[in-house]
């Protein structure tokens, strides 16, 4: 069997690798057409999702669910407060530039909010898949999985 440390280190370094090639990606694009080093792009944003859910991932799969619907919709919230902010050179300007820019792009808290809540429909996905009793798991996966997804689905 492989240890916790061993997945953990395989699991940040694929997080690491994939925040290097978006940060080449990156500033090849700002060389190239003018664009910005920090921009969320599809890459940056897993990579750092990947990072920032490691330790969420030992956590209960329905506080996974609820924090991820949180930072969805706290998503929101934030960028109203700091939209305002968008260019200035003030701690909430700055704020705004991590968190938001550009805004047409992957911008990470909703992202982190779906990735964690993926996580923990992923788990329970993969508890289902051990059972051996083919009833069972077909009990467990309709009438357990698919109306707690649909709830959350409905519910965001």
């Amino acid at each position: 069997t492989i240890s916790i440390t061993t997945i953990r280190n395989i699991y940040l370094l694929r997080a690491i690798f994939i925040l290097i090639i978006a940060f080449v990606f990156n500033a090849i694009n700002a060389l190239i057409w003018g664009g910005s080093i920090w921009e969320w792009n599809a890459l940056q944003t897993i990579g750092f999702s990947l990072i920032l859910a490691w330790p969420l991932l030992k956590t209960s799969k329905l506080f996974r669910i609820l924090l991820g619907m949180s930072m969805i919709i706290g998503n929101q919230l934030i960028l109203t407060v700091l939209l305002p902010y968008n260019g200035d050179a003030s701690l909430f300007g700055i704020l705004f530039h991590i968190l938001f820019f550009p805004l047409n792009q992957y911008v990470i808290l909703i992202y982190l909010g779906i990735f964690i809540i993926g996580s923990a429909i992923g788990e329970y996905i993969y508890k289902i898949n051990i059972i051996e009793d083919q009833k069972e798991r077909k009990y467990r996966f309709k009438n357990k999985l698919l109306i707690q997804v649909l709830v959350i689905g409905i519910s965001l």
